[in-house]
């Protein structure tokens, strides 16, 4: 998958073009890149706290998984707040924080879980 261009992508909250794009837009245009059909979650602000988490994950069109893989998502807390990625491979997800799009071991990130995108 090429993903290179998208290093260059600012932060922008619920952004989902080259413009600016947030985790989420991140991720989406990922799996779109690997043909797969994420369904989109847009939501006020610019974080959603962990505890809020289980009303956005049960609209999504995936399942959970117990371990990092290509092509999977992962959720993670960052700041306090629920984050995620696209994961390149089983090591290391692409990522949108405030500083742009970036790519990050998996081993930095804290309260990991792994999510696969079904049909």
């Amino acid at each position: 998958m090429k993903y290179d261009d998208l290093l260059s992508v600012p932060y922008k909250t619920n952004g989902r073009d080259i413009d600016g794009m947030d985790c989420y837009g991140v991720t989406l245009e990922c799996c779109h890149r690997c043909g797969l059909d994420l369904h989109d979650a847009v939501y006020a602000g610019d974080k959603v706290d962990i505890g809020e988490l289980e009303g956005y994950i049960k609209h999504l069109n995936v399942i959970e998984i117990d371990f990092p893989k290509e092509h999977s998502i992962i959720q993670c807390d960052y700041d306090g707040h629920l984050h995620i990625g696209f994961m390149l491979d089983k090591n290391n997800c692409i990522h949108a924080t405030y500083e742009g799009v970036r790519i990050t071991p998996i081993i930095a990130l804290r309260n990991k879980k792994y999510f696969e995108v079904i049909k």
